[in-house]
């Protein structure tokens, strides 16, 4: 039976479906948690920060769905406040609603900024951040039930994390949890602007934490490999994030989802993610241009590590390139044709892309350290660990360099060339490294009779700027087909059909679009 014929898609349309379409955003106002609206977003609270810090110009950062209650809070907020003290309201963020937006905040010139809702809680650069999390309504009959059906244990080692919006149950629930008879259960804390992690009396702690701003004391004696995580909150980037960072330090994860009252084991979706990462490091391995995409602006160390990864990209042999373009698309960064792999400087949230919409992957700082320092035909060396700390991967990366260890020798002149057998083709390749060559800085006394013997004069010209190769200027040459209007004017000169004269110089319109000055 033939197979029943399809439209095929339009490749333009008049862009009506974009006004159309119906984004699906979870309204979750103060009215439906089943508390009240200043205990919700803690007016009292807020406003003996604002006063204890002095503040005069105060931004109040919303996510997309606590917007709603924007005028209620900044009604809340003003009544307390002095006259000289100001509150403005920042919405639509250039990045993730969870990273706090010190750009927009520093268009008003502020000194503060009080950040509402879901938050990734990476340290700030310049200004200082009151959180107010909001109180997600929660079961805890259903969560310690689930609990006791995974771990049935009593002496199970278990470490106790919520989603930031459940945070204010946490508490309770690992209260129930101790009186249930689950005594060896620690408690995640959150860290705000005016709270300090509490330090366990019972022994000498020691604080261990992969995921910015929370913390949680193990005892000397017990390492992380003992302890399951249960994790109080629905699936979420924070919930992707705590998997990825602490699937091969600790024993298992579990998760209770409230919306749902279901309790998962995540470890085995976690393993499949991981094996997918390793993928895209195999990928950024091969790549010979490299983006580097600003994925925040505010937070603590993006700059240095920018920088560092630079220095990293070059020391291996490639081409870096820095790209500023707001909220990540397909279609952004499919106009970069030329880039082979992009990574992307973000929070730890916001850092992992795994649609297969994007034209080329895109990795995390720590991933293409990895694909980087591989060493000859060796594949990269992964244990399952995944960092997202800046700090730590700035380390990780000054430790060991990519390039020849040997002292005196060129870094560049090492075994890297040589080709490796890649998992994703099945095929020995050989890594791009473009600026590895070391016939690309270019003589002119010794270049010209080897681009006559090659006839390549004009290819050689048009791929290096001062004497060095670039690689954006060789796609230009010989990977778009399309090279642009006018195109025919250089081939009439270059098969001498050119009659030396210029084009006249016309005058063209001024004005506005509805009134030119004149017509031509």
């Amino acid at each position: 039976m033939a197979a029943e014929l399809t439209t095929a898609p339009p490749l333009s349309d008049d862009a009506t479906a974009v006004l159309e379409r119906t984004v699906e955003v979870e309204q979750l106002p103060a009215s439906a948690t089943g508390y009240a609206f200043h205990e919700v977003y803690e007016i009292e609270r807020t406003v003996r920060l604002i006063q204890e810090g002095g503040y005069r110009n105060i931004a109040l950062q919303f996510s997309d769905e606590l917007l709603s209650d924007a005028a209620g809070v900044v009604d809340a907020l003003r009544k307390p406040l002095t006259d000289g003290q100001k509150v403005y309201v920042l919405a639509d963020t250039s990045y993730g609603s969870c990273c706090v937006d010190e750009v927009a905040a520093e268009h008003i010139s502020a000194d503060a900024i009080v950040h509402y809702g879901r938050a990734c809680l990476s340290p700030t650069s310049r200004l200082p951040v009151i959180y107010v999390f909001g109180r997600r309504p929660v079961d805890l009959d259903a969560a310690v039930k689930g609990f006791e059906e995974v771990l049935e244990s009593k002496d199970a080692d278990v470490i106790a994390m919520s989603d930031v919006t459940y945070s204010h149950a946490l508490p309770s629930f690992c209260q129930r949890l101790r009186e249930a008879g689950y005594t060896n259960t620690i408690e995640t804390t959150h860290a705000t602007i005016d709270t300090v992690p509490p330090l366990s009396s019972t022994s000498s702690p020691t604080s261990t934490s992969t995921l910015p701003g929370r913390e949680y004391s193990l005892p000397e004696a017990k390492p992380l490999s003992d302890y399951t995580i249960f994790y109080l909150g629905p699936p979420s980037t924070t919930l992707t994030t705590l998997l990825m960072t602490h699937n091969s330090l600790t024993s298992s994860i579990y998760s209770h989802n409230p919306l749902t009252l279901r309790t998962t084991l995540e470890s085995p979706t976690t393993n499949a993610r991981l094996r997918r990462r390793y993928a895209m490091v195999q990928k950024a391995r091969d790549a010979g241009t490299i983006g580097i995409v600003v994925g925040t602006l505010g937070v603590a160390g993006y700059l240095t590590l920018i920088s560092d990864l630079r220095k990293l990209i070059f020391e291996a042999g490639k081409k870096p390139y820095t790209f500023v373009m707001g909220k990540l698309n397909p279609a952004k960064m499919a106009n970069f044709g030329e880039v082979e792999c992009f990574v992307l400087v973000a929070c730890g949230e916001n850092s992992l892309i795994e649609s297969r919409d994007f034209y080329r992957p895109v990795v995390t700082p720590y991933e293409l350290g990895l694909a980087l320092r591989a060493r000859g035909g060796e594949a990269p060396s992964w244990t399952g660990e995944w960092v997202t700390d800046f700090d730590r991967v700035m380390r990780l990366n000054s430790s060991n360099p990519p390039g020849n260890d040997d002292e005196g020798k060129d870094p560049w002149a090492s075994d890297d060339d040589e080709p490796h057998f890649s998992l994703i083709t099945g095929r020995y390749e050989s890594s791009s490294r473009p600026m590895a060559t070391k016939t690309l800085s270019l003589d002119p006394s010794h270049t010209t009779d080897l681009v006559q013997s090659n006839g390549a004069r004009a290819l050689v010209t048009a791929t290096t700027i001062g004497g060095v190769f670039s690689p954006s200027a060789e796609y230009l040459q010989k990977g778009k087909v399309w090279k642009g209007l006018g195109n025919d004017v250089d081939v009439d000169e270059e098969e001498g059909e050119d009659d030396g004269e210029g084009a006249v110089v016309q005058e063209g319109r001024a004005g506005i679009a509805r009134d030119y000055g004149h017509d031509i």
